[in-house]
Order: structure tokens, then sequence, then C-alpha cells
């Protein structure tokens, strides 16, 4: 289970650094079941670290979602001038 958990993780990190934007919400899911995984091993000292990881991976997620928004709206501008 470990290595699995490890995998993803390491999955989640590689599509963050190629921008998939999707990848987000699979560190989401991926940060619910290290919880489950925490809390079944009774391995409790990693909880802080992992309600870190979940807070930074929302805050990332509406950062990106900010960005392309603003992105658009500049590249629409950017066309309505040309035109």
């Amino acid at each position: 289970m470990t290595l699995l958990l490890s995998a993803l993780s390491i999955f989640v990190l590689w599509g963050v650094g190629n921008k998939w934007k999707w990848i987000w919400w699979v560190g989401i899911i991926n940060q619910g079941i290290w919880f489950w995984f925490i809390y079944d091993t009774k391995f409790y000292g990693l909880i802080p670290m992992h309600i870190f990881y979940l807070i930074m991976y929302i805050i990332n997620l509406r950062k990106w979602s900010k960005s392309k928004e603003n992105s658009s709206k500049k590249w629409q501008a950017c066309r309505e001038q040309l035109n």
C-alpha cells in the first residue's frame, strides 16, 4: 500500500511539473487515501504534514484556475484589439 501511495504522490508531482491542471484533483484524492492509511496504521505523526499538503493542493488549484481565467481574458482582449 505504501508503494502505491508513494507512486501516486510522485505521479502527482510529475503532473504538476507538466502543468496538468486536473492533477491537483488527483493530489487531493491522494491525500484522502493517505489520511485513511495514517488512521488505519496509527501513524498519527504524519497528520500535520498531510493536512498541510491538502491545503496547498486546494490553494494551488484555486491559483491555477484564476490564472487560467486571467490568461483567457488577456488573450480575448488581444484578439479584440487585432480585429
